[in-house]
């Protein structure tokens, strides 16, 4: 038997970004927190975020860097705040920060 998983740990402003995309006419917010926190689709467009707080450590975990490895969909963003995701969905983003930068041992 593997070692059993510990929970996901939520992000501080995973709430707060959440309720906020909701309210936008259109969107659909999906909290999943593995392999990443959130799916979200807007305008037949679908992406992934992982949330990361501005103080935290900003790293991301093997298991998401192996994923990001193997995903074959479109790009899997690390954010830190609604107005940086609504910027990447409405294209308005010159967001270059995806996973698969940083490791969190």
């Amino acid at each position: 038997m593997g070692r059993p998983r510990r929970a996901n740990k939520v992000d501080a402003n995973q709430a707060e970004i959440v309720e906020t995309l909701r309210a936008i006419p259109g969107c659909t917010v999906y909290v999943i927190n593995d392999p990443v926190d959130l799916m979200v689709g807007w305008m037949h467009a679908t992406w992934l975020f992982e949330i990361k707080n501005k103080d935290g450590k900003n790293v991301i975990t093997q298991r998401q860097k192996d994923f990001i490895e193997e995903w074959t969909g479109g790009k899997a963003y690390v954010v830190h705040g609604a107005y940086e995701i609504i910027q990447i969905m409405t294209g308005h983003s010159t967001h270059e920060v995806q996973l698969g930068l940083g490791l969190s041992g």
